[in-house]
This record gives structure tokens, sequence and C-alpha cells, in this order.
């Protein structure tokens, strides 16, 4: 999968997950995000949207959005901030909002 890592960006700042439609939560799903995944305890709300993405919001304000392909995660934190991992080329984009900068790191 190649994705856009401008789009991509671009995206999440502009994106509004309020009024999402056709959203579920699994047990099987809760399960399974709930192992291996370090603080859990602060996890408040949980959503499976229609297209397979799936989006964890904490008690802090941050929120994790993960692909249906499991290849692209985002975390968007409470100040604005966006942190984008691109799994299959390991590639990280974290987006500073106050600064308006990107900083890209790649693996080496």
């Amino acid at each position: 999968n190649n994705y856009n890592i401008n789009d991509n960006i671009q995206s999440n700042k502009n994106a509004n997950t309020e009024g999402n439609t056709g959203t579920t939560t699994t047990n099987d799903d809760q399960n399974q995000d709930q192992q291996g995944e370090q603080g859990n305890s602060k996890r408040r709300d949980r959503r499976l949207l229609s297209d397979g993405t799936r989006i964890i919001r904490f008690r802090n304000g941050s929120q994790k959005e993960i692909d249906p392909e499991n290849q692209r995660v985002t975390v968007r934190f409470a100040n604005g901030d966006l942190k984008t991992t691109l799994r299959d080329s390991g590639i990280i984009v974290y987006y500073y909002s106050n600064a308006d900068i990107t900083h890209t790191t790649h693996p080496d």
C-alpha cells in the first residue's frame, strides 16, 4: 500500500469523526485491542466505522485511528498534534499543530 503522506496529514487535520453513522463496537474487537495496548485503563470510547476503521478515544482527549488493513495508525492529540505511523514502510509522520511543522522519520 502506498499512502500519500501530505494527503493523509491534510485529511487528518480536517477530519471530523463526531457524527459518524453506522458505527459499532464488538466485544471480540474490544478484547483484541485490550491485549498488547498500554494504558487501556484510560480508554474511554471505542468505535468501529462501517469502512472498517477503528477509533479509540481516550479520556485525555487523544484519539487513535487504525485503518481497516491495519497499515496506518493515526493518533490525534488533544493539543492538535498528529502522529501517523505507516506500518508497511516504517515511516512515522508527526505534525506539530502550533508550529504548523511536519516531521517525517524514515527507518534506517
